[in-house]
């Protein structure tokens, strides 16, 4: 098996070029001067699975320059998604890359992935502009590999939540589309991926003139809880010398946020589902509800929706807290974007001083971040105070990581074993269950035998983009039947998507004939991979 490429050496016309598999450094073309292949974006894969020569540098920001995205990694060689719209706005980007990697002296090959039009019309010479539009057999498929069209993000929210990955930009899309109604926010993630942030930018980003109330439910003792987030009316129990008012009461015309939903108690979570579905909560002691009118975000680093399977979690809570669910991406998962939010924040740290140094931006980016982001600005804040009038070297980072490896976090993961690739696969496909799952609430209409309205259409729309980001990690799978099977859902909805909006015979038709039935083979094969990697435990 071999990749096709098409290699670029100054401002030549591109040659045809087949890359040997298993990627090696052998297999790439030698050189003495700087070299640009371009590839299929579906070949892009192949060079993630070889982490010690290649570095993935996500998708190209529009407002970066190759360039700067490219240059400087010692030692390997980056690829990118290029993300562009025309030939011709691609091989000026080359040109720059070429001309600049001349000028430091950096004699290496850059790898760009682009969509196979782009590759025809370099093959044949022709370079498209912008204004080009070019047709193609099938269905329309968006030029953006989320497959959900990109609002403007304001730069308040851009320099809140970080990062070039399509995850942080799903992310951003998503709290975009949460100031737009008044559904309900689950944000998943694990600790130090900026849920709280999120939560906070929803709300001081959307229209609700009340205040922010945050109430931790895993921190307040089980005894307490309803007192604290419910108010208490006087003589209610002892020491109840008078009337207090809840924190789910202060949040009127505001925001609650649950963080740590998942603690809650099956007891509190009757509760917190009663006053989320009547608008209203009741003080102990009290007889009378009283209406509030709060917006519910909440968040939690458990696996709730594993949690209802077993029973622990609510399922009907899980489903009403879940209206629009709002994933943190985590650092393991995207090394690439570790030098990106490591410059972030050495910026803020020492402004108009000299930016980290690509062997440092390497240390930082081959380290391991249990505590995400939250723990990656701490241990670059620990650097400035030790080492202030210094330049940070690679040294100041070896010595500083060997004081923390003696914490009980430590960074040590062994990736090579089974076992750890075991668990990474169960946490994918229990995402992947998840994910379908909430497909298969969303089309309940064509069950039905209705349309789809126009807030299924935008959930599901939203629902895709991550799957497709699911899709992205094919080895997660375990099976290729199993992604088989989930990437001929993605092509379903997406094929739903292009049917007639409020005709509801194609939809249904399609959703008898097609849909339903590839929206249960997914279940079943996950169901079957999940079953089969906890039998290997």
């Amino acid at each position: 098996m071999a990749i096709q490429a098409f290699i670029f050496s100054q401002a030549n016309k591109p040659e045809r070029f087949w890359i040997a598999t298993p990627l090696t450094r052998q297999s790439m073309p030698t050189t003495q001067r700087p070299l640009v292949l371009v590839v299929h974006n579906s070949d892009l894969d192949a060079f993630r699975q070889c982490k010690d020569l290649f570095i993935d540098r996500g998708v190209k920001n529009e407002a970066k320059a190759l360039p700067s995205l490219l240059l400087g990694y010692e030692g390997f060689i980056p690829f990118i998604d290029g993300n562009y719209s025309s030939s011709g706005r691609l091989q000026q980007g080359i040109r720059a890359l070429l001309e600049k990697a001349g000028e430091v002296g950096e004699a290496k090959a850059y790898v760009i992935g682009t969509g196979e039009q782009l590759l025809r019309e370099m093959e044949s010479g022709h370079e498209s502009d912008d204004s080009e539009m070019t047709t193609r057999p099938g269905p329309a498929r968006s030029k953006h590999p989320l497959a959900l069209k990109e609002w403007p993000v304001p730069d308040d929210l851009a320099k809140l939540f970080r990062g070039d990955t399509l995850e942080h930009r799903l992310v951003r899309q998503l709290i975009l589309r949460a100031l737009d109604n008044e559904k309900t926010v689950l944000i998943l993630g694990e600790t130090g991926t900026g849920k709280s942030l999120i939560a906070r930018a929803i709300h001081d980003l959307g229209k609700r003139s009340g205040p922010f109330v945050e109430v931790n439910c895993g921190a307040i003792p089980s005894e307490l809880l309803e007192s604290e987030l419910f108010g208490y009316m006087r003589g209610a129990f002892t020491g109840a010398t008078s009337f207090k008012r809840g924190l789910w009461e202060f949040a009127d015309q505001g925001t609650l946020f649950l963080d740590e939903v998942g603690d809650l108690s099956p007891q509190h979570q009757a509760k917190v589902l009663h006053a989320l579905q009547e608008k209203e909560i009741r003080r102990v002691g009290g007889i009378k509800g009283i209406k509030v009118d709060a917006r519910v975000i909440a968040a939690t680093n458990h696996d709730i929706f594993a949690m209802t399977r077993t029973k622990h979690f609510r399922q009907d809570l899980y489903f009403r807290l879940s209206e629009i669910i709002i994933r943190t991406p985590v650092l393991r998962g995207h090394p690439e974007d570790i030098a990106h939010l490591a410059e972030l924040q050495w910026e803020e740290l020492r402004p108009n001083q000299a930016r980290l140094s690509p062997e440092v931006l390497k240390e930082l980016s081959a380290m391991r971040w249990p505590g995400n982001v939250r723990q990656l600005n701490s241990f670059l804040s620990a650097l400035d105070s030790l080492y202030k009038s210094e330049e940070l070297r690679v040294e100041h980072i070896r010595a500083l990581q060997r004081y923390y490896s003696e914490a009980p976090e430590g960074y040590a993961i062994d990736e090579e074993d089974p076992s750890y690739h075991r668990i990474e696969c169960l946490r994918h496909l229990r995402r992947a269950d998840e994910v379908v799952h909430a497909c298969e609430m969303q089309l309940k209409s064509l069950a039905d035998g209705q349309s789809l309205s126009g807030q299924e259409r935008n959930s599901l729309e939203e629902t895709r983009a991550e799957l497709q980001i699911l899709l992205k990690d094919r080895l997660y799978f375990h099976s290729q039947e199993t992604y088989d099977a989930v990437a001929r859902l993605d092509r379903d909805l997406n094929d739903l998507l292009l049917l007639p909006e409020h005709d509801a015979r194609p939809q249904v038709r399609f959703w008898n004939g097609t849909l339903e039935p590839d929206l249960h083979r997914a279940t079943g094969r996950i169901f079957s991979e999940v079953q089969q990697l906890l039998g290997e435990g």
